[in-house]
């Protein structure tokens, strides 16, 4: 289905659901850059608090991903400042989600794993090529 520049894949069984959206790579920043019409979208039936809610959680991750990203070296201060950044989000996000929306990678940033190996290799950008 093909609606503007969004377009899904719809579930073979069901074609009134979308089927699985795959988000890796450059396809997670391309569905991610449109984050705020999609959360305008899906929670339309909503009070507007909790569409603001939900585009307040994705500029907080991010800022978390931007930080990932970075090529710059962690010191111990700048580690402090990532996993408070993380917390931010973290706390927004399983506010909104509860347990259903803690996948992996969510745990991995909210049990301080990524603080824990920036601390130990000052950036993870060499890691993830």
């Amino acid at each position: 289905m093909t609606t503007g520049q969004w377009r899904f894949l719809l579930d073979k069984k069901d074609p009134k659901k979308l089927g699985d959206v795959k988000l890796s790579g450059a396809t997670a920043k391309r569905f991610l850059s449109g984050f705020d019409a999609l959360a305008e979208v899906c929670t339309a039936d909503y009070k507007s608090e909790f569409t603001d809610l939900w585009k307040l959680t994705y500029t907080r991750f991010k800022e978390v991903i931007i930080l990932l990203e970075s090529k710059e070296h962690f010191e111990s201060e700048d580690v402090d400042m990532f996993q408070l950044e993380v917390d931010g989000f973290c706390d927004l996000y399983v506010g909104l989600t509860g347990g259903d929306g803690m996948t992996n990678f969510f745990h991995s940033l909210c049990a301080d794993n990524f603080a824990y190996f920036l601390r130990k290799y000052e950036n993870l950008y060499l890691l993830s090529q």
